[in-house]
This record gives C-alpha cells, structure tokens and sequence, in this order.
C-alpha cells in the first residue's frame, strides 16, 4: 500500500490490521467498508481516510441540484454525496458519480452494522411523522373515522399550519375528498390574510397574516 489511508476520529487502527482492512474491504464507488472501518474518499483519492466503524454514528445519502457546464446555465443535474457523522458529531461529505452506489454501500452497511442509523435526522423525524398520520388513518378506517381524539386545551398556539396538522389527523378522509390534502388549497380555502398594525423596533407598520 503505497499512501496509508488518514484516521479520522478517536480510535486509530495498527498498520497491519489497517493495511488488510482496506484491501479486502467491499467497493462503493469512491469509498469503501471493511470489517473494522469506512474507508471515504480524499479530493481524487479513493479511500484514502477511513474511520473507525465503532466511531461512526451515523450515515445517510444527501442529493443535491446543480447546473450543468461551465458557466453554471446547463440542464440541472443531481449530485449524490454520502455523509458520515463521527465522533462527536463531525461530519465527512463524500462525492460520488452515482447514486445506485450510495445505496448499495447503505444496504450493505445495514447488513453488517444493522444499529447504525442510515437516515438524517431530519428524515427520521419525517419518517416518524409520517408514521404517525399513517397510524390515525388506519385507527380511522377501522372505526369508521373515530378512532383518534386529541385531548389538549392548547392544539393552536402559533400558525394555522397547525390547525392543518390537527385536521390531517383527524379529517384525513375528508380533506382527500375535497382535495385539500396540500396545504396551499388548504390556505385557500380556510385561510384569509388580515392587515394589521404591529409594533416594530422601527415604529407601527401594517403586517399582512
């Protein structure tokens, strides 16, 4: 091994178990898993940084949008990256050319690593959402649209996007029907905007809600 990959995080591993890890560790486009580390890419240097899997914390897949070409006025074009949180909470973004290989090296790391979370935390908290809404349909369906009742003396306290939130739970079926699932036909046709007159550090100024 002509350059040995850099450590990233706390744990580093001996020259001898390094050198093997890497060689026989599973492909994925630029980066790599072994049985004791990932192996990420440096600039145009394929596995050349590796962290330890006990340090990792967490890996998921970020897609970003570009333009096209030179100038930046191209088609727009997705660039997939793979992103490792470490340690106390570093992160290391990884560019790859395909994102077929970004989700091959998740499902792989879900087989060997089945506790390590491969999502954001942002996408867990939509996916936690998400499970929710589809839990008091379903509590709907089998009661006949009785089946979830929120007992709190506060639903509303800052915006109508939770008067939305509330009705998604409990009136799923009946915003379907008269398609107001997205929250802008929603707005439209609940909402009205009101000018009012607010205090501002620069004085009284018309605000519209």
């Amino acid at each position: 091994m002509l350059f040995a990959p850099v450590r990233l995080g706390g744990t580093a591993l001996s020259a001898d178990v390094l050198t093997a890890d890497v060689k026989n560790c599973q492909h994925f486009g630029p980066c790599g898993v072994g049985e004791k580390a990932l192996y990420l890419n440096s600039f145009l240097l394929d596995r050349r940084r590796y962290v330890a899997l006990g340090d990792v914390r967490r890996v998921f897949k970020r897609v970003a949008m570009s333009k096209g070409g030179f100038t930046g006025n191209g088609v727009f074009g997705a660039i997939p990256y793979l992103v490792v949180e470490y340690g106390d909470g570093t992160q290391k973004q990884c560019t790859f050319k395909r994102e077929e290989d970004v989700d091959s090296l998740l499902a792989y790391l879900a087989k060997v690593c089945p506790g390590l979370p491969l999502h954001s935390v942002q996408a867990e908290q939509r996916l936690a959402q998400r499970a929710r809404e589809e839990a008091a349909r379903y509590l709907d369906e089998l009661t006949g649209g009785r089946g979830v009742v929120f007992a709190t003396g506060t639903p509303i306290s800052n915006s109508m996007v939770e008067m939305y939130t509330m009705q998604k739970y409990l009136q799923y079926g009946a915003l379907r029907r008269n398609d107001l699932l997205h929250f802008d036909a929603w707005a439209s046709t609940f909402g009205e905007t009101v000018t009012a007159i607010e205090l501002s550090p620069e004085g009284y100024t018309l605000v519209g809600r």
